[in-house]
């Protein structure tokens, strides 16, 4: 039997599953299915969350309050079960299929034995009960930007060792952006993750695609140095606490790549990094957001 996870049920309309599944993320689960009915006008967001942290009464009256901050999900009421692991890791498998992440690199979890097209390279995941396949919007646009970063002509192959920047993911989740950089031939690269099971998920995840290189570490103070590119893919809140950080990771004339965010929290996010940093573009995916700056500190 695995540890033991709670799964959090709510039914909603299909315009509100952005903004709950936003929320679910802030209260801190560790990953989210989300099932459409058949007419499309409403969904079903199943979140899991480690039973070990709290009770189920107790998840239940913490999600109903942070549910009824906003407007339209006022009265929403989640359905809680628990079951082990093992049941949580199966549900995963009845969506998860291949997909372009961005040109010619297709990420695939290891079950479906995908057989790529001779110009793919594939990025192999397995999310555990880390939240980050992929599939979530924000992690899509933090991939397009990182590939606009390092290169449109990149093919999906590694370059060599010179040809191609350094870059520090936080927040790396599962692993799968510090792995895409891998596989656009980034000289160097280090991931950050706090959260211990998603640590030893990244772990398995870069030991599964031959990207051990990557330096991996439980915070941003066990990585040295400035990277050419900076990705975090975190909340709002956690972004604007490590601002001065994160500012001072990215080497002068670097590229700093934001999301976690919804487009009404951008104005919010880009006064955080002033004056280091001077936002270059905005790139939407439904309600959420992702900040390009440039960084434009000086040398010394």
């Amino acid at each position: 039997m695995g540890e033991p996870w709670h799964t959090a049920r709510i039914s909603i309309s299909s315009e509100d599953a952005d903004l709950a599944s936003g929320l679910l993320c802030e209260a801190g689960c560790s990953g989210i299915v989300e099932e459409s009915s058949a007419d499309g006008k409403s969904v079903t967001l199943s979140a899991s969350f480690n039973a070990e942290n709290e009770d189920a009464a107790a998840l239940r009256a913490r999600l109903e309050s942070l549910l009824s901050s906003r407007g339209s999900l006022a009265g929403t009421k989640p359905d809680i079960s628990t079951s082990a692991e093992d049941g949580w890791r199966e549900s995963w498998r009845q969506w998860f299929k291949p997909f372009s992440i961005v040109p010619g690199i297709v990420i695939a979890p290891g079950w479906e034995n995908y057989k790529p097209l001779k110009e793919e390279s594939v990025i192999t995941m397995d999310p555990g009960m880390a939240f980050g396949t992929g599939l979530h919007q924000t992690t899509r646009l933090c991939a397009a930007a990182l590939f606009q970063a390092m290169g449109k002509g990149a093919s999906g192959t590694r370059g060599t060792k010179d040809a191609y920047p350094s870059v520090l993911d936080v927040g790396t989740g599962s692993g799968v952006l510090a792995i895409l950089a891998a596989k656009l031939g980034a000289a160097r690269i280090a991931a950050v993750e706090n959260d211990p099971d998603a640590l030893s998920v990244a772990r398995e995840n870069f030991a599964a695609n031959g990207t051990n290189e990557i330096e991996l570490s439980p915070s941003v103070h066990g990585i040295s140095g400035e990277f050419d590119i900076v990705v975090a893919n975190i909340l709002l809140g956690t972004l604007v606490e490590l601002a001065k950080e994160l500012s001072n990771r990215t080497a002068p004339g670097g590229t700093l790549i934001l999301s976690g965010i919804t487009s009404d929290q951008e104005a919010e996010l880009a006064g955080a990094f002033s004056p280091d940093m001077r936002l270059l573009e905005s790139e939407h995916g439904e309600e959420w957001s992702c900040l390009t700056f440039l960084c434009r500190r000086k040398e010394g």
